[in-house]
């Protein structure tokens, strides 16, 4: 005689846990002149602060994403964390550029630094693929590790190792052109004065600005399109209020601006 078995018991199928996104933005508003953000506790950023921001930006969008935002990974070492883009944005809610220092703050999780010993921001200050290493100060918060750098302008970042400057002139070529700036000169003599470098390497820094064949106003010709704007020569005359250009260097740059 057949008797109908009772079935066996389902055994449920666990519902897997979601990947966090690879990508993830938000968009902030600044208030005297600075953006925070937070992101969820799963992505490996969860807090990013720009200030000293230029009174046109109405907001900041920032994406934390684990791709390269930029066209190329020029200055880069092979163990990076992940990535951040800033951008910034009028009241139009239209992308802007960003000439002025800025000082970017953000909060890592360990998770995105594993491997990573002395994690630090690198800048691709010009958007062009070639990324700089930013002198970067790092702290421990209870999330992560907080590291904070001030750099010229907004464009994509990368929180990777940091790597040791070949040379004391390459410590002070923050901009990575391969050339010493006068403002990058003032910089190490700055240091110089501070007891950071000694006077041998302060004047292996002025060898590499003399050899520079730029003109003064090729310097503060931040954004390369040949003149000089408003925001430029006020640039150049703060250099010249710091003692970093002379007279006649600030009386050409504002020759180049008047023309």
């Amino acid at each position: 005689v057949e008797t109908d078995q009772p079935a066996p018991p389902q055994t449920p199928t666990p519902t897997p846990t979601p990947e966090p996104p690879t990508e993830v933005s938000e968009t902030v508003n600044t208030t005297n002149g600075q953006a925070d953000a937070t992101f969820q506790p799963d992505q490996n950023i969860t807090e990013a602060q720009v200030s000293n921001l230029p009174g046109d930006v109405s907001a900041v969008s920032i994406t934390v994403s684990s791709t390269n935002p930029s066209i190329g990974s020029g200055g880069l070492p092979s163990n990076v964390g992940t990535f951040l883009e800033i951008t910034p944005q009028d009241a139009e809610e239209n992308e802007i550029s960003v000439t002025q220092d800025a000082t970017v703050s953000t909060v890592v999780q360990d998770s995105a630094v594993t491997g990573i010993s002395n994690p630090t921001l690198y800048h691709d200050v010009n958007s062009n693929g070639t990324y700089t290493q930013l002198d970067t100060q790092a702290s421990e918060v209870s999330n992560g590790i907080r590291l904070t750098a001030t750099t010229t302008g907004l464009s994509p970042f990368a929180v990777a190792e940091a790597t040791p400057p070949t040379s004391v002139v390459d410590e002070f070529d923050t901009d990575g052109n391969g050339e010493i700036s006068i403002t990058e000169l003032g910089q190490a003599g700055q240091a110089f004065a501070s007891g950071e470098i000694s006077i041998t390497e302060l004047g292996e820094v002025g060898a590499a600005f003399a050899s520079a064949e730029t003109s003064v106003v090729d310097e503060f010709d931040t954004d390369g399109n040949g003149e000089i704007s408003i925001t430029e020569l006020g640039q150049a005359g703060q250099a010249f209020a710091s003692g970093e250009i002379s007279i006649t260097e600030l009386g050409e740059v504002g020759a180049a601006f008047a023309s």
